[in-house]
């Protein structure tokens, strides 16, 4: 009989990932992750809701603050515009190798997520992370 190699696992074997084993389970309230209520805040436009996840989750990554920056466009917040100008500073210092003209375009997509191709604006600011 040949021996496998005990990092190979059959479909019969369970699968063992970062140390917890097929009986070991974490436990989450039944709210979920900050990061998912978070998320889940934002998908259905519910700006306080989304704010307290983003308070517990601490420093937000540029996605998540691009996702808050988005939330205040669409629902008219007046907490938009400088939400936007921190989010812009925070790519020109964090993002990847931002050139000049990204950052202008940027600026420019963000401007747009309160108008008629808001939808284009935020797949723009999106690639650009």
């Amino acid at each position: 009989m040949q021996k496998r190699p005990e990092t190979m696992a059959t479909e019969a074997e369970p699968r063992v990932a970062c140390g917890v084993g097929p009986c070991e389970h974490m436990f989450v309230a039944s709210q979920g992750s900050a990061s998912g209520r978070f998320q889940r805040a934002c998908d259905r436009g519910q700006v306080r809701q989304a704010e307290m996840a983003a308070r517990e989750m601490g420093r937000l990554s540029l996605i998540h603050a691009l996702s808050l920056v988005v939330l205040y466009a669409r629902a008219g917040s007046p907490k938009f515009e400088p939400a936007a100008v921190k989010w812009l500073a925070r790519l020109a210092l964090e993002g990847r190798e931002v050139r000049l003209d990204e950052l202008q375009l940027a600026a420019a997509a963000l401007a747009c997520l309160r108008g008629r191709k808001h939808e284009r604006a935020e797949k723009t600011l999106l690639r650009m992370l």
